[in-house]
């Protein structure tokens, strides 16, 4: 068994020749029959073999030491190996053990020998040892099983048992080697490991992020409650699912380059976003990081990351989105500009303030300062003004108006109201910018007006005393000039006050065109040749030294106009210019056009868009100082010496202009002269009529009686005189309660009323309502100092059949009683 162990054949072999040779061959019966070089040969085979045989012994001699040796070693490595090592019978007993199987079931090794295994092992399992057992015994296989051992000096050992069956000499399957290995610290370790799985797997479900673990496909091996929820699906679903079942195709595709890029760059992906598919369809959003997962020998086996469901978020966003949308939409399209202010610059502007500025985005942004575009003279009040605010801490602050410059270097009126914010972690000032000059110009327009209303209204009540006044004057003048002899000195002093009450008449009138109550009688006229002929007139008028340069339409526009006032207004708009170049002389331009208007072109006139005829008047004299240009159309504003004007003249032009619904302006620099530009509004052409002069005629009242009513004595008496000498029989009085009375006595003795407008107690209009509900047919005159008439259908209606504006002449008084009486 030896030799076989250590595989000497051949050596064997020979051996055996050898021994069969030395020992198998025949003992002669006689050695002497032998010749002697038989026994020499016989001798020399004999010395041979054994010198064979003592070889063959020395081999085995090192072979056994060699054996034993091995043996040793074996035994010894067998025994003091730190694995439990037992060999079983056929029947279960133990057959050989190490020290380490007799330390660990605590038993003398002695006393393991024979002893069947299965008494340490608890009854429940001999099933199961029993079946490993005969496995491994049959078909000579390897089988490895875990098992409890009982009956040791610990209650219960967890072990591992590795059972192979071996075969005998004979190849019979009868002996089971088992190694048994200690599982108590491995138990012990896989507690733990399972205690820290479960501490970990309890924190991952109380954050509230999805945790994950995916392999190298994409197939999650971990996750949390939390991904449990945000996808729906419960934690056995979702474990082994693949990223492409809860994403669309493109968000896959998404995933995918995603995930190749942390898998070739090894560089994680802190945050990226995706839409995921939650159980039963419904999309939610997600925030997700992806880094790699290394195994102990450094090689990648998976990713890991977080994942935040962000669909509020999402929502939050897009409704911010769109109320960010909807306020930048008002910002943007807001009539008023915006800015945020912040350490003196602007870092915010909206549209309205580029365009109200004249900016550009980039001009205005982060390079514009206060200095840029505020005028130099209100910089230091707006600076402080802002100031001051900050430092008040109010919310709010009160509107502040200050001149801004446009990027053209235009002057604009800008008003600002601010307000205290947070911008950036920083205080910043919110402003809203509206440019008012337009509006301050219509509100200087309207104080103009209102002025101009409240000094006509003024003028008006003036004029109609002053009327009452003169009347008395005219009509008692030319009383005495009727009774006193021609070519005497009386005669020409009253000739003179007539002159006199004449031009102070011409004042009278030139305040009621210029009152709001002046009534003009307007006609479709083309003004063109009145502007001729007025201009003829002037030639006449000024001095040489001023020439008179026309530019006149030919086919100019038909406007609706009064002939006098247009010529009027020509007239006072060019003794104006001639005053300006009395000293000098110059060039005095008329000029007479047909224009049209567009929106871009209606802001400085106040008009609207449409056709208008333009007069313009221009002079090279001495121009209009800036401060002098707001209040040149106020009346009794005047820059001439005292005595040479009365400081009607523009503010008639003014005043004319109004009533003909158009409007006048002036461009003037000192030294550069002045051009007064009118616009009056223009009509469809039609049949125009030119007011006709009536023919002076001499009157004979031929006994018709007249009542006579006016609250001004000296007019009661002058008229009631001049009447008598026109022939009327007269009965008049200042009472307009008494007049009524008068009339209502004897009705039919009268055949005119002739009547004050303005008296107390009853006036003219009224006065005559209660006449003519007395007798529809009589016929009345309506005497005025404010040039007020009522409309053609009112005066039917109250029987006033003419109006005669005071003062009046006595020519004038008998041509209108004629047309009323028709007296021959």
């Amino acid at each position: 068994m030896i030799v076989k162990e250590f595989g000497k054949e051949n050596q064997q072999k020979r051996l055996e020749e050898n021994l069969e040779n030395l020992l198998g061959c025949p003992e002669p019966e006689n050695i002497e029959r032998l010749s002697p070089q038989q026994r020499q040969e016989a001798i020399q085979n004999i010395q041979s073999n054994q010198l064979e045989v003592k070889g063959l012994i020395k081999d085995l001699l090192s072979a056994k030491a060699r054996i034993e040796t091995s043996c040793n070693r074996y035994v010894d490595l067998f025994d003091k190996a730190p694995v439990a090592y037992f060999t079983l019978d056929v029947n279960g007993r133990v057959y050989g053990v190490n020290l380490a199987g007799a330390e660990m079931f605590g038993v003398d090794r002695k006393d393991l020998i024979g002893r069947s295994f299965s008494d340490f092992i608890p009854p429940d399992d001999h099933p199961c040892f029993r079946r490993h057992v005969e496995d491994c015994l049959a078909h000579y296989v390897e089988n490895t099983f875990r098992i409890e051992l009982v009956n040791i000096p610990e209650k219960a050992l967890p072990v591992r048992l590795r059972c192979i069956g071996v075969k005998d000499e004979e190849g019979q399957s009868d002996l089971l080697r088992i190694t048994v290995t200690d599982m108590s610290e491995y138990r012990q370790t896989e507690k733990m490991l399972k205690e820290i799985q479960e501490k970990f797997q309890t924190s991952m479900d109380d954050i509230e992020d999805g945790y994950y673990e995916v392999d190298l496909k994409g197939n999650f091996t971990f996750i949390n409650q939390s991904l449990c929820l945000l996808f729906g699906y419960p934690y056995p679903a979702l474990i082994g699912m693949n990223y492409r079942q809860y994403t669309d195709p493109d968000t896959a595709r998404f995933m995918m380059k995603e995930f190749n890029q942390v898998y070739s760059t090894q560089r994680p992906v802190k945050r990226y976003e995706f839409p995921v598919i939650a159980k039963g369809g419904e999309k939610r959003f997600s925030e997700g990081s992806i880094s790699l997962i290394w195994d102990k020998f450094n090689n990648p086996v998976g990713f890991r990351g977080i994942i935040r469901d962000i669909s509020k978020r999402k929502q939050i966003e897009a409704a911010l989105r769109e109320s960010e949308e909807k306020y930048r939409f008002l910002v943007e399209n807001a009539t008023d500009g915006i800015t945020i202010m912040q350490d003196k610059s602007v870092i915010f502007a909206n549209q309205k303030m580029f365009s109200m500025l004249g900016y550009s985005q980039k001009d205005m942004i982060d390079t514009m300062y206060l200095r840029q575009f505020v005028h130099s003279a209100d910089q230091r009040a707006l600076l402080r003004y802002y100031l001051e605010f900050m430092k008040s801490k109010k919310k709010r602050d009160k509107f502040l108006v200050f001149r801004g410059i446009n990027k053209a270097g235009e002057e604009r009126l800008l008003q600002v109201r601010t307000v205290l914010i947070t911008w950036s972690k920083r205080p910043a000032v919110l402003s809203f910018v509206r440019d008012i000059t337009s509006q301050k110009a219509l509100e200087e327009k309207v104080q103009h007006a209102l002025k101009m209303e409240a000094i006509g209204t003024l003028a008006g009540g003036i004029a109609h005393d002053f009327n009452n006044i003169l009347g008395a004057i005219v009509l008692n003048t030319e009383l005495a000039l009727d009774d006193i002899q021609v070519g005497t000195e009386t005669e020409y002093a009253l000739d003179q006050v007539l002159q006199a009450s004449q031009r102070a008449k011409e004042l009278v009138d030139q305040i009621l065109t210029f009152s709001r109550n002046a009534e003009v009688n307007r006609k479709r006229l083309k003004i063109d040749s009145i502007v001729r002929e007025t201009i003829k007139m002037l030639r006449a008028m000024l001095p040489s030294i001023i020439v008179i340069r026309q530019d006149i339409t030919t086919d100019i526009w038909t406007v609706m106009a009064n002939p006098t006032q247009i010529q009027q207004l020509i007239v006072n708009l060019c003794t104006n210019a001639a005053h300006a170049m009395q000293e000098k002389g110059g060039k005095l331009d008329i000029s007479l056009q047909n224009i049209v208007l567009d929106q871009k072109s209606i802001n400085a006139t106040g008009l609207s868009a449409g056709r208008y005829v333009q007069l313009i008047v221009a002079d090279d004299g001495i121009g209009i100082a800036p401060e002098n240009q707001e209040r040149i159309f106020d009346p009794f504003f005047t820059t001439k010496r005292t005595g040479e004007g009365t400081g009607l003249g523009l503010s008639v032009v003014h005043g004319i202009v109004l009533k003909h619904r158009g409007s006048v302006t002036v461009k003037s620099k000192l030294g550069k002269g002045a051009s007064f530009r009118v616009l009056l509004p223009t009509i469809d052409d039609g049949e125009t009529t030119i007011l006709s002069s009536e023919k002076k005629i001499t009157e004979n009242g031929r006994g018709k009686t007249i009542l006579f009513v006016d609250d001004e004595e000296a007019l009661i008496d002058a008229g009631q005189r001049m009447l008598k000498r026109l022939g009327y029989h007269v009965i008049s009085t200042s009472n307009p309660v008494e007049a009524l009375n008068l009339f209502r006595k004897q009705p039919e003795m009268f055949d005119l009323v002739i009547t004050d407008m303005a008296m107390p107690h009853i006036t003219g209009v009224e006065l005559a309502k209660k006449i003519v509900s007395i007798r529809q047919d009589i016929p009345i005159i309506l005497c005025t100092g404010l040039n007020e008439r009522a409309s053609s259908e009112r005066s039917r209606m109250l029987g006033i059949q003419g109006y005669i504006m005071k003062p009046y002449t006595q020519q004038e008084a008998a041509k209108m009683i004629k047309k009323i009486l028709n007296v021959a």
